[in-house]
């Protein structure tokens, strides 16, 4: 995994990371995804 795929889990630097990593945030498995939620969306809190 990539740097920038590690780091898009980090939800406080993840729009940072959505902009120049977009297409390695799709090695993240579902597993990830929901581990960590769907960080293409706003965090509800």
């Amino acid at each position: 995994m990539t740097e920038c795929a590690t780091r898009v889990l980090d939800r406080k630097a993840n729009f940072i990371v959505l902009l120049g990593c977009n297409r390695n945030i799709q090695t993240l498995t579902n597993k990830e995804q929901q581990t960590h939620g769907d960080y293409r969306k706003p965090n509800p809190w």
